[in-house]
This record gives structure tokens, sequence and C-alpha cells, in this order.
């Protein structure tokens, strides 16, 4: 279950510091027929709440439909990260598409 970031929106997904997390993105705009060839970029940004540090970002991959995912470790507890992904798509077209990943420790 994805829940919403009430800042931006968009979906916003969780995960411990320590946890090695697989983000997904799914892109919802793509036309019939229209499937994910190849991820051109993945980028993040944070929302600099607290001082942190980058989250790593691994295994980038796709599901030649409408889904892509990453592997998302590291991050600073509290703080709130915009993960982009853009892709070329079976029509040539460039998509992206991007959600909310909140690093907050276990109680």
């Amino acid at each position: 279950m994805t829940d919403t970031d009430v800042k931006t929106g968009r979906d916003l997904q969780e995960k411990t510091p320590s946890e090695n997390y697989p983000f997904d993105f799914v892109f919802t705009a793509l036309k019939d027929a229209e499937t994910i060839n190849s991820v051109i970029e993945v980028i993040q940004t944070s929302r600099n709440t607290v001082p942190s540090i980058p989250v790593v970002i691994t295994n980038i991959t796709h599901n030649n439909a409408n889904t892509g995912q990453v592997w998302v470790a590291d991050g600073t507890d509290g703080e709130h990260y915009c993960l982009t992904m853009q892709v070329q798509t079976s029509l040539g077209a460039i998509r992206t598409c991007s959600g909310i990943l909140l690093v907050r420790s276990p109680c």
C-alpha cells in the first residue's frame, strides 16, 4: 500500500536508514500498448528537512511494461527524498515518474 506525501501529493514510500529497500515507479500515463524500453536516469533530491546524507541507489531495473524499480540504501532519519526516474518508451517518448521516500528509524 502506498501513502501520499502531504507536501507534494506524490506517492510516499518509507524505509529505515539501515534497510535496502525496493522503490517502485509506476508510469500510469503511458498510452495503450506503450511500454518502457530503457531507463535513462534516476535522480534524487532531498527536502533538507534535517542535515542529511544522500541515499545510495543501486540495481536500476524495469519490467518492460509500466514499472521501474531501484534499490535504495542509507539515508538520514527524518529526511524526505524525491526520487525521479526518466525512461524512454516503445513509442520513443521520454517519460518521467517521481515519488517521495521517507527515511525513518524504527521505534
